[in-house]
């Protein structure tokens, strides 16, 4: 197979169709290239990052995005980020282009208190000052 994901069979059938055949051979050969396709863009994905597989057997046994999430047991924004790392390795994928680096989760700031903590005055009381 080539990166494009056709072998020369699969090429030769787009480029040119045989009316003999009939629709049922072309059929089975598109079936066949589309399988041999997939198998390739899973191998690629398991060898780049292999994290994102369990998403890409999700999205095909659930009817919907929500249900997805739900299958996986992850958060909506832990999906966001593995379906979008699946379109980069995607693209990457069809186009040949190196896959760059996942990037690290953004943290999620802390909420700090607002009352006194010691360290910093706090500004909302009046100073008293001595006279």
């Amino acid at each position: 197979m080539t990166v494009a994901g056709m072998g020369p069979s699969c090429r030769s059938r787009f480029r040119s169709h045989n009316p003999q055949n009939g629709p049922v051979i072309a059929f089975s050969e598109k079936q066949a290239c589309d399988k041999a396709f997939l198998e390739e863009f899973v191998n690629f994905v398991r060898r780049e990052d292999p994290k994102v597989l369990p998403l890409i057997e999700a999205l095909p046994a659930t009817g919907t995005l929500g249900d997805a999430v739900d299958w996986l047991g992850i958060t909506e924004s832990e999906f966001g980020r593995m379906r979008g790392r699946l379109g980069q390795l995607a693209k990457c994928f069809l186009s040949g282009e190196p896959v760059p680096r996942q990037r690290k989760p953004y943290k999620k700031r802390v909420v700090r208190s607002k009352e006194f903590s010691g360290s910093h005055p706090n500004w909302t009381q009046q100073v008293k000052r001595l006279a």
